[in-house]
């Protein structure tokens, strides 16, 4: 993972193209993007701070980051999980954080997942998501990061191989 650390959107437009939106929660607003030098289909979180937004301090940082940044970092400390996004690129505001993530295709959450198949999945596609849901919370435990929400929409699954990856820490 590179570590951006600016403190202008200049950063994030030299390296990215940003495309369709792709989603929006409370307090962000995920886009399509490409990383220029390779072509990489990319996430790109944008997230508006507020008086609530939260900052820890983690190994490696001089200052505090913004929690989502920070847990997602600690996550994928270490050996590559692939049942946990990766954190590709961050820059951190005064009024907003922007964190590159990687995309995997075609995904979904698993809402959208279920509901494509009828509104419920056989036992054997089950237990292969619910697995690697398992393994992904299980390596965020052992890597001390609580993630606050696992839940249906917080999990990504590849419409065609049924790879899961945990996602919005």
């Amino acid at each position: 993972m590179a570590w951006a650390g600016r403190s202008s959107d200049d950063y994030i437009f030299s390296r990215y193209t940003i495309g369709d939106q792709l989603g929006k929660g409370g307090c962000g607003v995920v886009y399509e993007g490409r990383r220029l030098n390779d072509d990489l289909k990319v996430a790109l979180k944008y997230v508006t701070k507020t008086q609530h937004t939260e900052c820890i301090f983690i190994p490696d940082h001089p200052k505090p980051l913004p929690k989502e940044i920070a847990l997602t970092i600690l996550a994928n400390k270490g050996p590559s999980v692939p049942e946990i996004i990766r954190l590709l690129d961050w820059t951190d505001h005064p009024d907003h954080f922007v964190m590159v993530l990687e995309c995997p295709s075609p995904c979904e959450n698993l809402v959208e997942f279920i509901r494509r198949h009828g509104g419920s999945l056989d036992e054997e596609i089950t237990r292969q998501i619910m697995w690697q849901a398992a393994q992904a919370a299980n390596m965020c435990h052992l890597r001390r990061v609580f993630h606050h929400a696992v839940k249906l929409e917080n999990i990504l699954v590849n419409r065609e191989t049924s790879e899961v990856r945990l996602i919005d820490f």
